[in-house]
Parts: structure tokens; C-alpha cells; sequence
């Protein structure tokens, strides 16, 4: 399946407090929350109590056939790139939210939209930890 970054945007809504991945992933490679939510709980079928890691995250799309590129922290700029941000506190080693993040603006599950990154990350003292990114 090719990927591209979408011109328009549509945003799923979360229906569930633990599917940031789900809607994060549908809105990101212009899914139905329902076929992300397939994609996701065939490999972890408790996905929206458990959420879903990075790495389930990866092979879900592996499996399903999306194309993506995984970047690391530091190799990617949060306010041009579009894809699957992972993020967490300034202060942990680990990420434990998703957002969209769609040409350097956040699209959070709850249908919030920041226009600037930074902004997002700042006012909620968050850090990039990696990002699923949408090819070129």
C-alpha cells in the first residue's frame, strides 16, 4: 500500500481513553478508525486496554502493508514532518502518547489542533521520542 502525506486531513476521533495509536494511525494514513483498530489488534488484541508500543506499532503496519519510515529522535523536525509522533514526559525515557502530527502541526485524539509543534510539546512538557513517519 503507498503512502503519501495527505493534502486534506481527516481527523478520527478517539472512541476509547487507550487507541491514541488507533486514531493517530487513521487519521495519519487516512484510515477508518475501524481499520486501524483491525491493523492494530492483530497484534495486539487488547489494544484499547492496553494501547499499543512502538514496536507493535511497526509490525502492524509491517503487516498490513503500509509504508512508512521509522525515525529516531533528533532526525526528523517536528514543525515540517507528518507521521505517528511518539511522545512523552520531559522527564521519562520512554514515550507513553501518540499524536498525529500532520506538516508540523499536532491533531491530538481528542480533535485538538496546534498549529506549532513546539507549542504542543511545550505546554504539555513533552518531548519527541520517535516519529512513524509518512514517505515522501
Amino acid at each position: 500500500m503507498r503512502s503519501l502525506a495527505p493534502d486534506v486531513l481527516h481527523s478520527a476521533r478517539s472512541q476509547n481513553s487507550a487507541d491514541c495509536v488507533i486514531v493517530s494511525m487513521a487519521t495519519i494514513f487516512n484510515l477508518t478508525y475501524s481499520e486501524a483498530l483491525l491493523v492494530c489488534s492483530s497484534i495486539e488484541p487488547h489494544v484499547l486496554t492496553r494501547g499499543l508500543c512502538t514496536a507493535d506499532t511497526v509490525r502492524a503496519l509491517e503487516v498490513s502493508g503500509i509504508d512508512f519510515v521509522r525515525r529516531a529522535p533528533g532526525t526528523f523536525d517536528v514543525e515540517t514532518s507528518t507521521g505517528m509522533l511518539d511522545v512523552g514526559p520531559v522527564n521519562k525515557r520512554f514515550a507513553d502518547h501518540t499524536v498525529a502530527l500532520w506538516a508540523g502541526r499536532i491533531v491530538e485524539y481528542d480533535g485538538q489542533l496546534w498549529l506549532h509543534a513546539a507549542d504542543y510539546l511545550h505546554n504539555y512538557m513533552q518531548r519527541p521520542h520517535g516519529l512513524i513517519e509518512v514517505p515522501s
